[in-house]
This record gives structure tokens, sequence and C-alpha cells, in this order.
């Protein structure tokens, strides 16, 4: 959190506009309401930020901060934590985000923001790779690892003999 910190009262001179506005106008629709419909606009503004691969070394651990993200672009978790933190900022709870890694059924690494929206207890995934946002229960192409609040941790528990992507719904996991 405390690279975070950079962006309240950071002087955006020089910075791609789209990016900053972007991020601007996330957390502005979270401060406004806290629905479906605003997590679908959240997913789509941040999603705007183009996709740019990083090394891939084993010693590029280090992830971003939304500003490192915004201003160059960046991979799923680049977008996750944007979404997380974009959420967080404009009033959503702790016990109603996350971001979950994990892989996808292709093996390929992944990270996504899920989301618990007030008004139905239900839990949805905001990923960079659509802006839809889809129900947890119908995810079926994502096999979670662990999840990360910004104070706790859940590790996964599923048997893969039995399903090939456990649900992303919290009762997956264990605190």
């Amino acid at each position: 959190m405390e690279r975070y910190q950079v962006l309240k009262g950071q002087n955006f001179d020089g910075f791609p506009l789209y990016a900053i506005e972007s991020w601007q106008y996330a957390i502005t629709q979270g401060e406004n309401m806290k629905s479906v419909s605003q997590l679908v606009s959240l997913n789509a503004s941040i999603n705007q930020v183009p996709y740019r691969s990083r090394s891939n070394r084993i010693d590029d651990l280090q992830w971003p901060t939304p500003l490192e993200f915004i201003t160059s672009g960046g991979e799923c978790i680049g977008y996750a934590i944007a979404k997380f933190l974009a959420l967080r900022e404009s009033g959503w709870l702790r016990s109603t985000t996350l971001i979950v890694v994990g892989r996808l059924l292709d093996d390929t690494p992944h990270a996504v923001v899920v989301v618990r929206s007030l008004q139905d207890s239900e839990w949805f995934q905001l990923d960079n790779r659509t802006d839809a946002i889809v129900p947890t229960r119908h995810v079926n192409n994502f096999i979670p690892f662990f999840a990360l609040s910004d104070t706790f941790i859940w590790i996964y528990k599923h048997d893969e003999s039995k399903s090939p992507a456990p649900s992303l719904d919290r009762g997956g996991g264990h605190e």
C-alpha cells in the first residue's frame, strides 16, 4: 500500500492522459455507487490501459503500483492491482474485494479481482481479458491458487481430479 500512496497528490504532467482519466474515472464511479454497473464501468475503464508483457525473468517479481501500470501498461497483475485499489479507494469494503492469483487452463499464470456486490451478495470476477464481469460461480477457465485482501491471504484447496476449475467464491479458500 505504501507504493500506492504516490498516486495521491501526484503531478501527472507528462503521463498519458487516457491512463490518468481512466484511473480517476474508476475511483469517481466507485464513490457514486456500489453496484454491478459500477463494476462494469470500472473494469472497462481500467482495461483501456495497454497490455504489455514484462520480462519473463524469474527475478522480475515486483508487482507494479497503479501509477507504474497506468503510465506504462502491463500484465494481468497490474490490471488486478489497479482495479483492487480503485475499488478500495472508492469505498468498497475490505471484505468484498480480493486479488486472486492462479492459472488459466492452458497453464498461463493469471490474476483477477473478485468483488462481492452488496446488493445481492454475488461474487463477480473482473478480468483484463474482457470488459464483461462474470459471476464467479460461472468461471470455469481459471484455477485459483490464492487470494489477497489488504489484511488476509486465502489459500485455495481443490481436487483437480473432480473439476478443472473450482469456484472462485471465498468459500473455496481458507483464511
